[in-house]
């Protein structure tokens, strides 16, 4: 009887991989599409204070967040918290990650806070389906996960001209 009971099976080191990994990839991911995203919608590619502050903010709040989502991660599976919940749980949090960096780029610079605000919003919305839940399967699934990085790196400076789409068509 205990032979035809299945096992879990243990795989080696932590479920969603290791911490720095996480930040590592997090903090470029961050920094290229709060640098390109903002340099393609507005500015073009340059050295201006704004675009400075948006990548430097990007990419800090990238690393934090790449430090603390293997944390929370592992707690939700823990404690079984359903996959509806994460599924608006992890939106939320890039939400609230991406008004941080609009607030503090328009800080350091003087920069409009409600165009900031817009254009990091949209960036949110992409990192979350571009990035973090295809990242978050690949460390599941000891996948590599320099194509996941390269593809997010090469697509998110897009979220500054459909920032500049939306906010001239809808706001």
């Amino acid at each position: 009887m205990s032979q035809l009971v299945a096992r879990p099976t243990q795989l080696p080191g932590p479920l969603l991989g290791s911490r720095s990994d996480w930040r590592r990839d997090a903090a470029l991911v961050g920094f290229v599409t709060a640098y390109g995203g903002a340099a393609l919608g507005m500015f073009g590619l340059s050295l201006h204070p704004w675009l400075l502050a948006c990548g430097a903010a990007g990419a800090v709040l990238g690393a934090l967040l790449g430090e603390t989502a293997p944390f929370v991660l592992e707690r939700a599976r823990r404690h079984a918290v359903p996959l509806p919940v994460l599924a608006v749980a992890l939106p939320v949090v890039a939400a609230a990650m991406a008004t941080s960096i609009a607030v503090s780029a328009a800080w350091m610079v003087g920069a409009p806070l409600t165009l900031s605000v817009k254009f990091a919003m949209v960036a949110a919305a992409m990192q979350v389906a571009l990035f973090w839940l295809p990242y978050t399967m690949a460390m599941v699934l000891r996948a590599p996960r320099w194509p996941i990085v390269a593809g997010a790196c090469l697509v998110a400076p897009l979220s500054g001209p459909l920032a500049k789409w939306l906010i001239l068509s809808v706001f």
